[in-house]
């Protein structure tokens, strides 16, 4: 095998190996956008029960407020 061959295989087998890594970044990536994704959302739905909880309180005071 000449040498130019034997660089040819070489530097497809690097380019290879490159695409590889790169896709294995890509799917950990990915993973990490949907945990944040799932992390977000859960945080948003935990800031509306909490929202709906002040909402709560603060009538709960007015009702209070207003049979004394």
């Amino acid at each position: 095998m000449s040498s130019t061959r034997a660089d040819s295989i070489a530097k497809d087998t690097q380019s290879q190996q490159r695409i590889e890594r790169l896709e294995t970044q890509l799917e950990e990536a990915l993973l990490n956008l949907v945990r944040t994704e799932e992390a977000l959302h859960q945080q948003q739905q935990h800031n509306q029960l909490l929202q709906q909880l002040c909402d709560g309180q603060t009538k709960l005071q007015q009702l209070q407020e207003a049979s004394q």
